[in-house]
């Protein structure tokens, strides 16, 4: 368990406890988990913590005006200094925002932990994402890469071949069924926090098997999915797609696509989406890199919906933090605060982002990708017509809209935004 405890401001002595893994917020806005309405120089969304239970705190501080502090007790006074990027917290840490002090109470990590193959030092760090415990024994990242693709029984009738992508949730492999004409798969290898429990297990699973019904030629399907106990992880069978993801493609041409060549990618999409919103499921992850063109044209949309079943089963470790690297931009901004907020218009703005990127191959925002929590958060996104002045205004008034920082001001539905976008293809 962690617990945060407040010990000086209008919430002294209020205690949180966490026994599952959580994205939380603290800020002066009635919809941070932490509301501090008390003090103007509190930014309405001042700071995340991404908790992982037992060992690990991750502090994102959101570009306040003011400033988050971190500090430990010296001779019974804090000394705190100013957070400038997220760091990890430890235990008997102090977060000071503004005049609210909060203290954070997480499990010590034991004396040693050592790789219980190359006996390398196994840090809480690397614990926290998950992945080091294989059995009864300890294994290091490298060591657990390396028994997954020389243990040809490491999954029941599938051998690992290569490598082919890693993200913010999975390392992906390509693989083949040694059963069935040596049928090639696309394997997805997930390793949960360290000590999460059977029942969080089973509730991932019993998500990833309502994700195996869905059937539609512009998303890859789910094909079966398990937990391997000898290592710890969870393993997805998905359908594998050859292609070029969409900004890998972007990359090739050296220029962004016109809007003759954006158009059957935007439809297609808008279809899947449709499809997936029409189950009541989310995709919670759209962005060009999960999207792959195919040698007839044809897109395939790939993990839909696969990092929301992994946090809402309290599985996440630190998806925020390493999702940042590199999908930050595509992030709608109630994602940054508290994943259980996430609905249909999630992806609306996501894919908005997505197709504003394939028509001027530039994210939203103004600058650099520095800060970007704050930019997601409280910073417009430029208007596309001023990265291309050629971009008609009604095209240019439908993906703003859609880009709205309140979700209530989006387009409400996929088909909605589907509806007016055809419109503007129809008369540009």
């Amino acid at each position: 368990m962690i617990k945060i405890r407040c010990i000086k401001g209008s919430l002294a002595k209020e205690e949180f406890c966490f026994h599952t893994s959580r994205r939380i917020s603290i800020g002066r806005s009635k919809k941070n988990f932490i509301s501090i309405e008390s003090n103007s120089k509190i930014s309405r969304h001042h700071c995340i913590l991404e908790i992982v239970p037992p060992f690990t705190v991750f502090l994102h501080d959101l570009g306040s005006r003011n400033g988050t502090s971190i500090g430990e007790l010296h001779e019974k006074k804090i000394s705190f200094v100013k957070v400038t990027e997220g760091c990890y917290l430890h235990s008997k840490i102090y977060v000071r925002v503004i005049d609210h002090i909060f203290e954070i109470q997480c499990r010590e990590a034991e004396n040693k932990i050592s790789c219980s193959k190359c006996d390398k030092t196994i840090s809480t760090r690397e614990c926290a994402n998950g992945g080091c415990v294989c059995g009864s024994s300890t294994i290091c990242d490298a060591c657990f890469n390396k028994q997954l693709t020389t243990d040809k029984n490491f999954i029941d009738n599938l051998e690992i071949l290569e490598k082919i992508d890693e993200d913010s949730v999975a390392s992906t492999y390509k693989a083949r069924n040694v059963l069935s004409d040596c049928k090639t798969f696309a394997i997805k290898i997930i390793p949960p926090a360290s000590l999460s429990n059977e029942k969080q297990h089973q509730q991932f699973l019993n998500e990833l098997k309502i994700a195996t019904k869905i059937k539609h030629p512009n998303i890859a399907r789910y094909l079966g999915a398990g937990f391997v106990a000898k290592g710890n992880c969870f393993y997805i069978a998905i359908e594998y797609v050859r292609g070029t993801n969409l900004d890998e493609h972007l990359q090739k041409l050296q220029r962004p696509l016109n809007l003759q060549e954006a158009k059957p990618i935007f439809f297609q999409l808008l279809d899947a989406l449709q499809h997936l919103h029409s189950r009541k499921l989310v995709h919670y992850d759209i962005k060009p890199t999960n999207v792959i063109l195919q040698e007839d044209n044809k897109v395939k949309l790939l993990d839909f919906g696969l990092t929301k079943s992994f946090e809402k089963a309290g599985l996440h470790g630190l998806i925020l933090h390493k999702r940042l690297k590199k999908t930050r931009e595509y992030m709608a901004p109630e994602q940054c605060c508290d994943s259980s907020n996430i609905d249909p218009r999630s992806d609306i703005y996501s894919l908005a982002a997505t197709f504003y990127f394939l028509l001027t191959q530039r994210n939203i925002f103004p600058g650099e990708t520095t800060n970007m929590l704050h930019k997601v958060l409280f910073t417009p996104p430029i208007p596309i017509q001023q990265r291309d002045p050629s971009i008609p205004l009604r095209l240019n008034k439908t993906l703003m809209k859609a880009l709205e920082k309140e979700p209530k001001n989006r387009y409400q539905t996929i088909a909605e935004f589907s509806e007016q976008l055809r419109e503007d293809f129809q008369i540009i």
